[in-house]
């Protein structure tokens, strides 16, 4: 017990004189703790005080030096990773340029497709058909590893199939070319070079148009006769009237007839010979992708050659 005292006025006295806590606890063998307690209330003088907080900082200084070179040392074992970079998918950069697979795809898009961003900020292009195959062709052509999602709509009895992909940069692609959210009003005929045309309006007609025949009841003759028609149907009727216009000036086709059934619906019809020649137009060889149950359609009631 007497040594503690004797420990403790040592350290008070040290402490007096500028000495440090550590540099006490080591000249007289004990831990840091006592010696804190012993001088907690004990004040240097100005002059020790200024001397200690000389010899802290040089310590700092010392102790950051030391663990500089210590990290420099780790690092030439460890050395650091490189930056993550995030792969760019075919997704991302397929509507960056125009071919006849994009322009088919981008077809498809406007009569079928949307863009959205959701409550997160996340950006999406999705592709929706009750045509299963339009759907895994399209997810085919630009690669996408996505699943196909089925749903049936409340009041429809056609099951849907759906597949969605998450792309920034295909998303503000689209918007360079003139597509928006919400589109099915407001959608401008993008500028579509005139030599992938063909395929723009194939991929349009698998996803808002129809190919059928039908027979009408001719009053003026008593007799029916057989029809062949080819319409588009839209909600834009800009849309519509652009397409009829570009289908006039660049391919063999007719004029067609376009009109309104409503604010939301608008026709583009052909009928007849001017329907039987969009196989040709559509159709420039036989490995372009396409919905094979309206190419049938045109092969049954046999196109113009």
């Amino acid at each position: 017990m007497k040594a503690r005292v004797v420990e403790k006025l040592r350290a008070i006295q040290l402490r007096k004189n500028g000495f440090s806590v550590k540099q006490i606890a080591q000249k007289l063998g004990v831990s840091k703790g006592s010696v804190s307690f012993w001088v907690k209330n004990i004040s240097v003088s100005s002059e020790n005080g200024k001397a200690l907080r000389e010899r802290m900082l040089r310590g700092g200084k010392k102790g950051r030096k030391k663990i500089l070179q210590n990290w420099k040392a780790y690092r030439v074992l460890h050395p650091k990773p490189p930056p993550y970079v995030k792969p760019v998918r075919e997704i991302d950069t397929f509507f960056d340029k125009w071919s006849s697979e994009m322009a088919y795809v981008l077809g498809f898009f406007s009569a079928d497709g949307c863009m959205y961003r959701n409550k997160r900020g996340s950006y999406y292009v999705a592709f929706t058909s009750t045509d299963k195959e339009l759907i895994e062709s399209v997810k085919n052509i630009i690669h996408a590893e996505n699943l196909i999602e089925t749903y049936l709509q409340k009041g429809n009895c056609k099951m849907k199939y759906t597949i969605q992909i998450g792309s920034k940069r295909a998303f503000n692609r689209l918007k360079e070319i003139g597509f928006m959210q919400n589109k099915s009003l407001l959608m401008k005929f993008p500028e579509v070079p005139k030599s992938v045309l063909c395929h723009f309006v194939r991929g349009y007609l698998d996803g808002d148009g129809c190919v059928f025949s039908a027979e009408y009841f001719r009053k003026t003759r008593n007799n029916y006769y057989r029809c062949f028609m080819v319409t588009f149907t839209s909600g834009s009727y800009v849309f519509l009237r652009k397409l009829r216009e570009r289908l006039v000036n660049e391919s063999s086709v007719g004029c067609g007839s376009l009109f309104s059934r409503s604010k939301s619906h608008n026709v583009l019809s052909y009928s007849g010979k001017s329907a039987r020649q969009f196989y040709k137009f559509l159709y420039p060889d036989l490995t372009v992708p396409c919905l094979k149950r309206k190419k049938r359609v045109f092969e049954k009631f046999g196109p113009v050659v």
